[in-house]
């Protein structure tokens, strides 16, 4: 049943990426295997890599900002990807996790605001996307010019989702992310920024044992065993 199942995982991973350009990439992790189609990747997303069970990706330009009125946003979604468990584990969860960081100068009180969101979808079933803490540190125009001794840091951002899963073999995963920055106002100096550096994606397993083979000895001796019972019975019955 289990190799039913990969087969299935595998067939309609081809079918999502049945083009004619298709290049279907697998990394093996210590208990899983990640597939995806690498030409539907976004370079937004970066390089990938893989960690233990953890398939990890490394953005450098999934960023966006604003300076004057109005919104701007940057998004991608990832190709789907297949995380099947090898042999003698299953998938009893899996987790994402975002890291990046942003900046807000405002002339004004709340003229400027930065959003994470997107989705984390797992076997076709959505989760939202949202930052652990609000994206309310800001930095006041006023006091960014007039103090000499200030020096703007940018405020690190994290989210986190976590899908539980029973025993499974495989899973689907698709990883949708917006990030939107946007100014209020057009008079005065504000400035919203936001980026994201890091994105996850961890399986957790679980292990069977493998049966222990019964060594032939112990079949030899069985079976011998079988035949003397049979033999004395024979015995008993001819008296």
């Amino acid at each position: 049943m289990k190799k039913l199942n990969l087969f299935l995982a595998a067939a309609s991973l081809a079918l999502a990426s049945s083009g004619a350009n298709a290049a279907l990439v697998t990394v093996s992790g210590a208990t899983v295997n990640f597939s995806f189609d690498d030409d539907f990747l976004s370079p937004l997303f970066g390089s990938y890599s893989v960690a233990g069970d953890t398939l990890k990706f490394s953005p450098t330009t999934f960023s966006v900002e604003k300076d004057s009125k109005g919104l701007a946003k940057i998004s991608a979604t990832t190709p789907l990807i297949t995380v099947s468990a090898k042999s003698g584990y299953a998938l009893n969860g899996l987790e994402l996790f975002e890291q990046g960081d942003y900046l807000r100068i405002e002339d004004a009180n709340k003229s400027t605001k930065v959003s994470v969101l997107g989705q984390f979808i797992v076997n076709d079933t959505p989760a939202s996307i949202q930052p652990a803490d609000l994206l309310n540190v800001a930095i006041s125009a006023d006091d960014y010019f007039e103090d000499d001794n200030l020096n703007p840091q940018t405020t690190i951002w994290n989210a986190v989702n976590h899908v539980s899963l029973s025993s499974a073999d495989f899973a689907t995963v698709k990883i949708e992310n917006i990030l939107v920055a946007g100014v209020k106002t057009d008079t005065g100096l504000n400035l919203a920024f936001i980026e994201k550096k890091l994105m996850n994606l961890s399986a957790e397993t679980i292990s069977f044992a493998a049966p222990v083979p019964v060594p032939g000895a112990i079949w030899l001796f069985g079976s011998a065993l079988a035949g003397i019972v049979v033999s004395r019975r024979s015995s008993l019955a001819a008296r």
